[in-house]
């Protein structure tokens, strides 16, 4: 397989959500998929890296990591492109000069993660992913937040409590009023590192929020848990 070292290294980035450092990656007939959850169970990912995103590319099922995080950095050290294979536990992977293997983990040991699609419901609220995240930096001036959505008619809300308090208002064709979540840190782990594009609300007062992310070579789907107050 062979593919653009600097794609794989944001689809990987993105993938995982902050934190995620045990996971499959599924080489699948349609390309390469990741579906994961936060070590709390707060928020989830089902990301696709289209084969035809790929300049060459194999469908050889699952590979196990461990030490993600570190991986994408090794990835980056290889070069432009990547040139990579699979045979039983080990995979390697040949960049400029240089080659890397890297010992993989029996899937047996990875959890699975459920089918996210269940989850879907609206209305729904489309956000440019700078502004959300111009947003999340801002409210990160405070040590301790709760950042809210609500959705208004034509628009979308984004508030958060603190030291620092924020307000966006933000257009959205479509969107309705009447809906109102609040989130704590997973939504910041979960979306930090969305920057370009724009991002597909799905919201319900109080319930899990269903975020729909596409660029012109993958997309991925996010699940994250609203914040609850401690009894």
């Amino acid at each position: 397989m062979k593919i653009e070292t600097s794609l794989l290294e944001d689809f990987l980035k993105k993938a995982r959500m902050s934190e995620i450092e045990s996971c499959l990656l599924q080489f699948d007939e349609d390309g390469l998929r990741i579906k994961t959850f936060s070590t709390a169970n707060t928020h989830h990912v089902n990301a696709l890296l289209p084969k035809d995103s790929f300049k060459e590319y194999q469908a050889v099922g699952n590979a196990g990591v461990d030490d993600l995080s570190n991986l994408i950095k090794v990835f980056k050290r290889l070069g432009k492109e990547l040139e990579f294979s699979i045979e039983g536990n080990l995979l390697t992977a040949k960049g400029n000069k240089k080659e890397l293997q890297f010992e993989l983990v029996d899937e047996k040991f990875i959890d699975k993660a459920r089918d996210l699609n269940e989850m879907s419901h609206d209305p729904k609220a489309t956000i440019p992913a700078k502004q959300f995240n111009d947003f999340l930096n801002d409210t990160q001036m405070n040590k301790d937040t709760t950042i809210y959505i609500e959705t208004v008619d034509g628009g979308v809300k984004l508030y958060n409590t603190g030291k620092y308090k924020f307000k966006y208002n933000i257009d959205s064709e479509g969107t309705t009023a009447g809906e109102k979540v609040k989130f704590g840190e997973p939504i910041i782990n979960a979306l930090g590192e969305l920057k370009e594009g724009n991002l597909v609300f799905h919201l319900k007062s109080d319930y899990p929020i269903l975020v729909d992310y596409k660029t012109e070579k993958y997309n991925m789907q996010f699940l994250v848990a609203p914040h609850v107050e401690q009894q």
